[in-house]
């Protein structure tokens, strides 16, 4: 009855490879998307930066000062 066992195992050991595999991939294939969309993320953030500053808002590069945080 052994043989069977064995066979459970390795057939499980098998499908978590297959799975982990996958999974791999998917992440890798992820990644390749995010360098593609790098132009498109600049740009969004350069639109919601014009859009704060159009709004009177702080931009990125304003740092906080002691006025902004009263004790």
């Amino acid at each position: 009855m052994q043989p069977d066992l064995d066979l459970f195992v390795v057939t499980r050991r098998i499908a978590a490879d297959h799975d982990r595999a996958r999974a791999e991939r998917l992440a890798r294939e992820s990644r390749v998307g995010a360098e593609r969309a790098g132009p498109r993320a600049w740009l969004g953030r350069q639109l919601i930066s014009v859009g704060v500053h159009v709004a009177g808002g702080r931009t990125r590069t304003e740092r906080p000062t002691a006025a902004d945080h009263p004790c």
